[in-house]
């Protein structure tokens, strides 16, 4: 937020990419295929096509999670926020 409590202009469409914290041995792909079924109706790779980067940002060995980056062309504020919904109810932590 700024300092006079107005949001940041976001001119939609845009891509927005999301940080997912899964533990170790959870499905990226599930999760994020679950969310868009509950946010779009349909998963991720029938709704967008093309205009959907998922990739492995950071895992190790030993670590209690891995980290990916989900990078999605979404097209208002809604279904940023949606999407941002849906999978904060299925990974340990949504950046």
């Amino acid at each position: 937020m700024f300092e006079n409590g107005e949001k940041p202009l976001i001119e939609y469409p845009c891509w927005w990419e999301y940080k997912i914290f899964l533990a170790h041995g959870v499905s990226a792909e599930g999760v994020a295929s679950e969310a868009f079924v509950e946010v779009f109706g349909e998963a991720f790779g029938e709704v967008f096509g093309g205009d959907v980067k998922f990739d492995l940002a950071l895992s190790k060995r030993n670590a209690k999670f891995c980290c990916y980056n989900l990078r999605v062309f979404v097209g208002s504020e809604e279904e940023r926020l949606g999407l941002f919904g849906a999978l904060k109810k299925r990974a340990a932590f949504v950046l």
